[in-house]
């Protein structure tokens, strides 16, 4: 296990030069703690009815709102949940996510017509929306429709085919959206969709290994596109943490909730903004499987089809001091956890041995876009994440 260490949007001793990327970017509305998902979920722990009903729960969301930590100046750009079952078992979800990003440098009136056409579409997004109220919230907007009516598919095709691919690259790495935050890329801008599908491949514990054991560029902010090849543009950070007590039912999710955002925002040595906390733990629980309720000790880990432990992971897609014509960085904070209640179906035991752990690994790439560069030579936060991606395959 490597040392902890927080990530850094600056080169440590160096003045930080202050560059932005032009991009096109708009206010978001972050998603929020919902009582009747959270009522879903408890019931799911098996939480007794008299902690379930509407005035508990919204009393519930309160405290861990209040209890949560201040946050910082970073701010998120969506939120994606680490799934490795989300194709498995449909040949047709997996043939349109193929098929689709075979044809994304295409002309987009014949992509839309190909999404549009293929039979894999609605099982696609069933697999990538079903169960994902953040999620819906956030491609609906994309999309100018909503999933589940008629017209879903077409609307989405027509309105906006770049945006299936990058829910198809996302797919391919894993990855569904489930929140929104404080920003959003607009349709037209291209980097948010190449970094963010960047980032949820290079933040795979195994990629982020090999990309964190590559040397970093030095002089980052003089440093141009294709030099010193072999080291890596990304600021990188990671932290462990234990977490073992003994609490109630409702006191272990509510100091898992507490102590996930703490881990999440205490990555970043500026911190996140607190309604990006928010979106990004809001619904974690939603998406446990059925298996991490089998026993009788809860325990959030699963199993993939060949037998491997999996810990449940989200992503939160960051930008740094956005506006809505440019960004001075964009990251990624990918956050593994796993929680555990012994004999948790016990309901005439108070309390119960609780262990909550999480290990984060974070990748910050602050903007070295100098427009006095020559073009040939500029380099775009697209062209940072493109090759670190390279250096890890």
């Amino acid at each position: 296990m490597p040392e902890e260490w927080q990530a850094s949007w600056h080169e440590q001793g160096e003045p930080p030069e202050v560059y932005k990327d032009p991009v096109s970017m708009d206010k978001d509305t972050p998603t929020t703690a919902d009582p009747k998902q959270l009522q879903r979920d408890l019931r799911r722990l098996g939480l007794g009815c008299e902690q379930t009903e509407e005035p508990a729960l919204r009393e519930f969301i309160a405290q861990v709102r209040e209890e949560l930590p201040s946050g910082g100046a970073v701010h998120a750009a969506g939120v994606g949940t680490r799934d490795y079952q989300l194709l498995s078992g449909s040949e047709p979800a997996s043939r349109f996510v193929e098929d689709v990003l075979g044809l994304a440098a295409g002309q987009d009136s014949e992509l839309a017509g190909a999404i549009v056409a293929h039979e894999g579409a609605g099982e696609f997004f069933d697999r990538v929306l079903r169960d994902n109220p953040g999620g819906q919230q956030a491609v609906n907007a994309m999309a100018g429709s909503s999933w589940g009516s008629p017209g879903f598919v077409e609307d989405f095709a027509n309105n906006d085919p770049q945006g299936v691919v990058f829910l198809a690259r996302l797919a391919r790495a894993d990855v569904k959206i489930t929140a929104a935050t404080t920003w959003k890329w607009t349709r037209d801008d291209e980097t948010g969709r190449v970094t963010r599908s960047d980032l949820a491949e290079l933040s795979y514990p195994a990629r982020w290994a090999r990309l964190n054991g590559k040397e970093p560029k030095t002089q980052r902010s003089s440093c141009r596109k294709g030099q010193q090849p072999g080291k890596r543009w990304a600021n990188t950070g990671f932290r462990h943490h234990v977490y073992n007590d003994a609490l109630a039912d409702a006191g272990a999710i509510k100091k898992h909730y507490k102590t996930m955002g703490g881990n999440l925002t205490s990555a970043l040595d500026e911190g996140l903004d607190k309604q990006c906390i928010e979106g990004a733990i809001a619904n974690q629980l939603a998406f446990l499987k059925d298996e991490s309720f089998a026993n009788e000790d809860f325990d959030s880990r699963t199993k993939d089809s060949g037998g491997n432990d999996l810990d449940q992971e989200f992503l939160v897609f960051l930008v740094y001091q956005p506006t809505r014509d440019d960004v001075q960085g964009v990251g990624v904070v990918a956050v593994q956890w796993r929680l555990t209640v012994e004999k948790f179906r016990q309901k005439k035991q108070k309390t119960h041995p609780t262990s909550m752990e999480f290990w984060i690994r974070t990748l910050l790439y602050p903007s070295v876009y100098d427009p006095n560069d020559p073009k040939g030579l500029r380099t775009m936060l697209s062209d940072q994440t493109t090759e670190d991606l390279r250096l890890t395959k």
